[in-house]
């Protein structure tokens, strides 16, 4: 399995984060397969973060302070979310 950071900066060479279309409520359409998914608040921010272009780190590091919770943590976590988004997207 790839890095979760390869698996990111593909997905942004490939420009895919850029084109899809995110609602507040968690609604992911990707305009390119005409698939859509449903993000829970969470999740929309951590994809919002990886949109403007923050590192997984410091994604991690800003999910941390929003939701209590060791930085450590919360990169497993978005690793394990931005592998899925690969899986997904890519």
């Amino acid at each position: 399995m790839k890095p979760a950071q390869e698996v990111l900066e593909q997905l942004r060479e490939a420009d895919v984060l850029r084109q899809l279309a995110l609602s507040d409520s968690g609604f992911l359409f990707d305009p390119r397969t005409g698939q859509s998914y449903s993000l829970n608040p969470t999740a929309v921010e951590a994809l919002e973060m990886l949109r403007l272009g923050l590192s997984l780190r410091q994604a991690a590091e800003e999910l941390s302070k929003n939701y209590t919770t060791e930085a450590e943590q919360a990169e497993s976590c978005l690793e394990s979310f931005v592998h899925q988004l690969g899986r997904y997207l890519a």
